[in-house]
């Protein structure tokens, strides 16, 4: 199913242009790209740039030959594997204004694709999700006809358009008669409200594509911001009056220019773009993809501008839906007479940990919505609110307690990033706390019951954040600055042969107890059957006698899970895997080229041991050697194992440490070869024969 998920997000209230302004105003458009190595773009395009489909990829109204070309072609160069390729895809957006003289968007998309495998036949079953409205709905099957075509159009009954909620319109329609080798072509227009979000536009997606466009049509009034993600530089070049069968150039823009007075429009072509491979440890496949956003920058005569980090700042530290309530009057006296409920302690640290856990664990959540209506007397008298009030509540309390702390804006790691070059607002979808206590830094959140002061979720460590004040500033959340910890011991207390068992205790960090805690808590058997499966490759036959988790409740404390095992031993020929607690039982990296970095949730540091007393009458046969593999010395992996026939006793001590979180994708061998080898070690045995009656 193709899912065009268009919710642009407005952020701001953008106050309007009045009518009867005669000023000149001259097009203004602030072009930011960020530039990323392109291995998209290589040597090869001079060539394919001279038996180029592209030709066929444009002019197609009317174009009988388009389409009768397309027809008979079966495979194409750009990906002679792909099961569909888009021809031609185009989105025009229009800001005007309506019948009541208020700004709008109007978005047309007209969209052709080619099916060359049946795996792709969900593509004739397009689904809209749009804020606004969505109409002018039209699209046709071109099947093949001997040496020519004959076209399918979709009936009007095929299309379904529903209110999914007060703001959101759901679009269906399905094109009819799909088939391999067919040809869809469909188009449809959304209508909304002006917002600071103008477009958003994917370039590169799971299909390659022989040409994409989008068009911005604005007033010189308002100025906007591009922002080119991972893509190649747009190259100035005016394609208004040449020959259809002129060929342009792979990836450019046309100036602007105005087809009325004051009015101003500006385009951008990309043509001959690969498909993006989805990758595992990717946390969003389309932070590196090519795409376009464009969003207000500013307007004449508004009071509003967002042309940066520092000016965005100023819109949200004053504005009461957001953190105007932080101002002098806004919450202190409520927030004043909470913190005279909590005992004050000379410990800065612990005394600021007291009032994080006040609001985490006496509020209650209504929903992970960011802005708010409700003031802070509201909040505190009711203790609720969405995730902005909880913040909101904890900064008056730290501020009112002579706390350094300021709300930090950000983007989770399954979202599109933040950028420092321009603050992309749509992209803004979480909120934390930072806290200054003398030269340390703690980052909140107290609307995750499970986390404990001064650890995020995974999530947030996204890199680029912005903390907001009258003036704001740049944070860094890199996942390197958290560190997954797990330490598991296990112990024989009983070395009898009939009645074996071992001790095992796991203590888990902050950041592997969150997750652990959120897992659990859900299900309370979960980790009883994950306990089993990673007993059953171990060469023994095993049985839980005893099971508890120790401070499941409490985030405050470290989780310890304890259990006792039984072993039973088989006569004969034991083949027996000490490790039977692994991190990474199987690597994650297969293939032997990577496009994207490789990103881990957090730093790892995980340490097993292992002091397992043999059965007497049972001979330790082999034993695997020790080793050590390292990408550096911050990431390694150590497997230490020995084994002592006075005593009876094998010992295995083995330690990962991984303090990277992020590798480029030239480091991803030495990190394949690295888990390979962490993998195999792992599966190392030792053999014991029991030669028992």
């Amino acid at each position: 199913m193709v899912r065009l998920l268009l919710l642009g997000i407005a952020v701001f209230k953008v106050v309007m242009v009045k009518d009867g302004s005669t000023e000149s105003i001259l097009p203004e458009f602030i072009i930011i790209l960020k530039p990323v190595e392109m291995q998209r773009v290589l040597l090869c395009c001079l060539l394919i740039l001279l038996f180029s489909d592209l030709c066929w990829s444009k002019n197609f109204e009317g174009n009988a030959a388009f389409f009768e070309y397309h027809i008979q072609k079966s495979k194409y160069e750009l990906d002679t594997n792909a099961s569909a390729i888009v021809l031609y895809e185009n989105a025009i957006y229009t800001i005007d204004k309506d019948v009541y003289n208020k700004f709008t968007i109007t978005r047309k998309i007209r969209r052709i694709v080619k099916i060359l495998h049946k795996d792709a036949f969900d593509e004739a079953d397009v689904q809209l999700f749009v804020i606004g409205s969505i109409g002018k709905i039209e699209a046709a099957t071109y099947l093949k006809d001997g040496t020519s075509y004959l076209k399918k159009d979709m009936p009007a009954e095929s299309i379904k358009i529903t209110k999914a909620n007060e703001f959101v319109t759901e679009g269906k329609f399905s094109l009819p008669s799909v088939a391999v080798g067919c040809v869809l072509d469909y188009t449809y227009e959304t209508k909304k409200d002006l917002s600071t979000v103008v477009a958003e536009w994917d370039i590169q997606e799971g299909f390659p594509k022989l040409c994409s466009e989008i068009v911005i049509n604005y007033p010189g009034t308002i100025k906007l911001a591009l922002v080119g993600e991972n893509g190649v530089d747009f190259e100035s070049f005016d394609d208004s009056r040449l020959d259809p069968s002129t060929r342009t150039p792979f990836s450019y823009s046309t100036p602007g220019f105005s087809p009325s007075a004051g009015y101003f429009s500006k385009k951008w072509v990309r043509k001959e773009i690969t498909a993006h491979v989805s990758e595992p440890l990717v946390y969003n496949p389309r932070n590196y993809c090519e795409r376009i956003e464009v969003q207000i920058a500013s307007m004449r005569n508004s009071a509003h501008g967002i042309s940066g980090w520092k000016e965005l700042s100023k819109n949200v530290s004053g504005n009461p839906i957001f953190f105007g309530n932080l101002k002098p009057n806004g919450g202190f006296r409520p927030a004043k007479l909470a913190l005279s409920n909590l005992p004050e302690v000379d410990d800065k640290v612990l005394f600021a940990s007291k009032i994080f856990s006040y609001v985490r664990d006496s509020f209650t959540l209504i929903k992970e919505s960011l802005g708010t209506t409700r003031d802070l007397n509201w909040v505190f008298r009711n203790r609720s609110g969405n995730a902005t009030d909880f913040h909101l509540a904890l900064i008056s309390m730290l501020r009112e307690a002579g706390f350094n702390a300021d709300p930090v804006m950000l983007s989770t790691r399954n979202n599109l990033r933040l950028m420092e070059i321009h603050p992309v607002i749509s992209r803004i979808n979480y909120i934390v706390t930072r806290l200054q206590v003398a030269d340390e830094f703690f980052y909140l959140d107290p609307t995750q019951k499970n986390l404990s002061f001064g650890t995020l979720s995974p999530g947030c460590y996204s890199g680029f954040a912005w903390a907001v004040n009258d003036s704001g500033y740049a944070v860094q959340l890199l996942p390197e600055g958290i560190k997954d910890k797990l330490t598991v011991q296990a112990r024989t207390v009983n070395a009898d042969s009939t009645s074996h068992t071992l001790n095992v205790r796991a203590v888990y960090g902050r950041l592997s107890g969150f997750e652990r805690r959120n897992e659990w808590q859900k299900d309370s058997l979960s980790h009883r059957k994950e306990i089993m499966m990673d007993l059953k490759g171990n060469g023994l036959e095993s049985k839980l006698l005893h099971y508890a988790i120790h401070n499941l409740h409490n985030p405050d404390t470290s989780l310890i899970v304890e259990y006792q095992l039984k072993f039973s031993w088989p006569r004969g020929h034991i083949v027996f895997v000490p490790t039977f607690y692994q991190y990474m039982g199987v690597n994650p990296l297969k293939s032997t080229v990577r496009l994207n970095p490789v990103e881990l949730a957090s730093a790892i540091d995980v340490n097993y041991s292992l002091m397992m007393e043999i059965p007497k009458g049972m001979h330790v046969r082999e034993v695997p050697a020790s080793t050590m593999s390292k990408l550096d010395d911050r990431n390694y992996y150590k497997y230490f194992i020995e084994y002592s026939e006075e005593s009876g006793k094998l010992i295995a001590n083995t330690r990962l440490s991984l303090q990277n979180a992020f590798y480029e994708k030239e480091f991803y061998q030495p990190l394949k070869l690295f888990l390979d080898k962490m993998v195999e070690t792992q599966q190392q045995t030792v053999i014991i024969e029991n030669k028992q009656l």
